[in-house]
């Protein structure tokens, strides 16, 4: 009877050690995530903080980490961005990031709308979208790469938020750094554009994949200047929605001290008689000129052209196309 008693005794102190330490680690535990949890939070105040000067204004409505216990991430109300001197300013609703507390360099975020933008070139906008996400992978010095998805997107006037001008069904964005170089890439598709925004055309798809050479260096230099950089355009697509009809292009490019752009592009065209009909049926006023460009763009179906840029200058063949002005 004394033996059991002995070592019953036993299991339960070994039990009540292992209960223990149970405890004790979920307490050290939780103690680091709320630990980090408050640096997180003060970090994001100091870097909304550092953006509060030289004509720039930042906001995060009530910073707050969340996501215990698993994850850990930043909270903000509503964000606002503000660039005098730009003239750029985009306030929006409440922003949401997390990352796996055993894999923090991988963030994911999404943001509500709508959003206010206002740019020079335009008047004040409303943007709305049903979904927003980003994910970033972080790395010294700067981050590996960077995606983002919108769904449903929706552009329309401020004052006019009821009248659409723009939607897209989906809209993607991904760069990545690679060799010294950024790499680019995004689509849109089911793109349209209404009659409140000056033109009508029916559902587009757009796909682009693009190069900036010593894109790390230039990001490094907190240079917004495009002045100077080197670009290669492995392609730029654009069609019908539904349809097979397309015009691409690819090439290099570059844009000199002056802000001209200068490259060699190459053109191709396929399903040319559908693209016609097209311009023809939406852009009436152009429909007399097409007779005349009929031969030449029949000719981009046999064989890929070169669009020379000089100077901003461009030349399709020998028909001259127009000017880039400068960036």
């Amino acid at each position: 009877m004394t033996s059991r008693n002995a070592g019953g005794s036993r299991i339960f102190r070994r039990f009540g050690w292992f209960a223990a330490a149970i405890v004790l680690a979920i307490a050290a535990y939780s103690g680091g995530w709320f630990y980090l949890a408050g640096k997180l939070e003060a970090e994001a105040k100091e870097a909304v903080a550092k953006l509060n000067r030289n004509g720039t204004r930042a906001h995060c409505e009530e910073p707050d980490a969340r996501g215990y216990p698993f994850r850990i991430g930043l909270h903000c109300g509503s964000v606002f961005y503000e660039n005098v001197q730009r003239g750029i300013s985009i306030r929006a609703g409440e922003f949401r990031s997390a990352a796996q507390v055993y894999q923090p360099q991988h963030l994911v975020g999404e943001l509500d709308g709508p959003a206010e933008l206002e740019l020079p070139i335009t008047a004040p906008l409303t943007i709305e979208w049903d979904i927003f996400r980003a994910s970033i992978r972080l790395d010294h010095p700067l981050p590996q790469r960077l995606s983002s998805e919108t769904r449903q997107l929706r552009i329309a006037l401020e004052e006019e938020p009821s009248q659409i001008l723009a939607t897209a069904e989906l809209g993607e964005f991904h760069a990545r750094r690679h060799d010294g170089n950024l790499q680019m890439a995004g689509l849109l598709r089911e793109a349209v554009a209404s009659e409140a925004a000056g033109i009508t055309l029916p559902a587009l798809d757009a796909r682009f994949a693009a190069t900036l050479k010593n894109g790390e260096e230039i990001i490094l230099a907190n240079s917004s200047n495009l002045r100077g950089t080197e670009w290669l355009l492995d392609e730029l697509v654009i069609s019908q929605s539904g349809s097979t009809a397309q015009i691409a292009a690819s090439g290099p490019l570059s844009i000199d001290d002056d802000g001209r752009v200068n490259g060699l592009l190459e053109i191709s065209v396929r399903d040319v008689e559908q693209i016609l009909t097209f311009v023809a049926d939406n852009a009436p006023e152009l429909a007399g000129q097409i007779d005349g460009v009929r031969p030449l763009v029949l000719g981009l179906a046999q064989k890929p052209m070169e669009l020379r840029i000089n100077k901003g200058r461009m030349m399709l063949g020998f028909i001259p196309l127009g000017e880039i002005p400068p960036l």
